[in-house]
């Protein structure tokens, strides 16, 4: 097929764990590919030829960005390939980013090339990796290539120590007793040959290991996030609330109304929905007790940060904020500590404070877990209001994350986990009160 690379690894929008000073990362379970066929011969369109015809083609594996591949099982597979493998990594370039952590078996798997020779580069020393009865072939080389395939690495302490390749052969595939292709039949219930075509009849049992994922479809509480922009702590939200069960509706840059907010247990506002250039950008004066009402009825609600500006606009919308959270005096700098210990915050210290750009509401001190007691002000705040619950968080968790062009740390991945950890226990605390009330009606 027409494809630039078949499994493309990478990070996206998101990343990768540090999890010591040798810089392995987090990685999921092991990726198992069996009993494929992988055609890469066709040009691909990846570059403007400066003349004459395409001559890139497609390559089974590849990253952007240097990510950590997950563990990979790469068993019983058919690779055609045009050309020979780039700076002749192993196995079609399966050999290739064996660091950070990562495994790899490459197990009785068929390399072509029409060009070149195959891949003859393996890992260093120390790396989780395996390579197993694995056939290779060049077209264009024929048996010339048989002498020297693999000479090189054979005569190393590498490979008398580990056996990589020591069952491998250069053959034509029809030399090589129990390979894909020696028995011919591929796809997921045996339905083609070496070469894709279909053979138009089913083995009664299908090559492939059984497809074991279970669709799971929670019923849990139903949260609504109302995102404008930007809304960094969003994913990590959504993430603590989908990992304790609730079901999440996200509004991104669209006003959710209040009348609407009776369908929710948990209401979340997050980012500017000014600069989102939303509709509707905060509750108008007239919504204002039916907010209020929302939360003496049992319902949550957490508002990020500098948003109650917007949210609860004017004069009359600071007193109604300050009708729940409190009232005090402002100073232009408060100094900002913990005030009391409760479980969202006993894991926390207080050097993050400096880099937190944290932006503060006026809060009883009741109220306020984070802030200046002085000042009455707090860029924390639990306020129970009848039944239910406002919270306040001033600060974004998500500036904590490792980013930029530094290479992460265990000390940095430390810090943001303590962070992301704030927001895990207040979703906790928010989905525990649901139950709560929950069962308190059931006995009713």
């Amino acid at each position: 097929s027409r494809v630039l690379t078949a499994f493309a690894f990478g990070v996206g929008h998101g990343r990768q764990k540090t999890l010591n000073a040798a810089g392995d990362k987090q990685l999921g379970e092991e990726v198992q590919i069996y009993e494929n066929v992988f055609d890469l011969r066709d040009p691909v369109l990846y570059q403007q030829p400066l003349s004459g015809p395409i001559t890139t083609f497609g390559r089974v594996a590849g990253d952007h960005g240097s990510p950590a591949w997950e563990p990979i099982a790469f068993v019983r597979n058919t690779v055609r390939m045009r050309v020979a493998p780039w700076r002749s990594y192993y196995a079609a370039g399966w050999a290739k980013a064996m660091g950070k952590g990562t495994s790899r078996r490459i197990e009785q798997n068929a390399f072509f090339h029409d060009t070149g020779m195959p891949g003859e580069v393996l890992p260093k020393d120390g790396a989780q990796f395996t390579a197993r009865s694995n056939t290779h072939w060049s077209h264009e080389m024929k048996e010339e290539g048989r002498d020297g395939f693999l000479k090189k690495f054979r005569s190393t302490k590498l490979y008398r120590v580990t056996g990589w390749t020591k069952e491998d052969i250069y053959s034509e595939i029809e030399t090589r007793e129990g390979t894909t292709a020696r028995r011919s039949r591929v796809g997921c219930w045996g339905r083609l040959n070496l070469e894709g075509e279909n053979q138009e009849r089913r083995e009664t049992t299908p090559t492939t290991r059984p497809f074991q994922h279970r669709a799971v479809f929670t019923n849990g509480p139903k949260v609504a996030m109302v995102l404008g922009y930007p809304a960094f702590d969003a994913p990590l939200v959504q993430y603590a609330f989908e990992k304790s069960n609730a079901q999440v509706e996200v509004f991104e840059r669209e006003w959710l109304p209040v009348e609407r907010y009776q369908d929710y247990e948990v209401i979340v506002l997050l980012g500017n929905t000014v600069r989102a250039k939303m509709e509707k950008t905060g509750f108008g004066s007239d919504e204002f007790e039916d907010v209020r009402r929302y939360l003496e009825q049992g319902g949550r609600m957490i508002v990020g940060r500098e948003l109650t500006r917007f949210l609860f606009p004017g004069n009359e919308g600071r007193k109604f904020l300050g009708s729940m959270a409190g009232t005090g005096p402002q100073r232009t700098k408060p100094n900002y500590q913990p005030l009391k210990s409760h479980p969202w915050i006993n894991h926390l210290d207080d050097v993050w404070m400096a880099k937190s750009a944290a932006s503060p509401i006026t809060a009883a001190d009741e109220f306020n877990l984070i802030g200046d007691a002085t000042a009455k002000r707090s860029i924390l705040a639990r306020v129970p209001v009848g039944r239910g619950l406002f919270v306040y968080m001033g600060w974004e968790a998500s500036r904590f994350l490792p980013k930029g062009r530094l290479r992460s740390t265990v000390e940095m991945e430390t810090a943001y986990e303590r962070q992301y950890r704030v927001l895990e226990r207040i979703v906790e605390d928010l989905l525990s009160a649901h139950e709560t009330q929950k069962k308190a009606r059931n006995e009713e």
